[in-house]
């Protein structure tokens, strides 16, 4: 997931797709420091990056959203 975001975050010019995959960052961060973060709190911040990442972003971005939600369905087969 981290690389995914990484990646979309150096690919992307708009500012909220850029504040979007931050927030989405802070939220995975949080996650593996703090147990009181939700999985789906998660989720949500990440898949609003990518959906931005769709709409808004460049060819590269959008391969980096593939990846990220192709990283959730791996992650919900195991």
């Amino acid at each position: 997931m981290e690389a995914a975001l990484n990646g979309l975050s150096n690919t992307v010019k708009n500012q909220a797709i850029k504040d979007a995959v931050a927030q989405a960052k802070e939220a995975v961060k949080s996650l593996s420091t703090n147990e009181d973060v939700s999985i789906p709190y998660v989720r949500e911040k990440c898949l609003a990056a990518f959906e931005l990442a769709f709409d808004k972003g460049n060819d590269k971005a959008a391969h980096y959203a593939v990846e990220g939600v192709q990283t959730f369905k791996e992650d919900r087969g195991r």
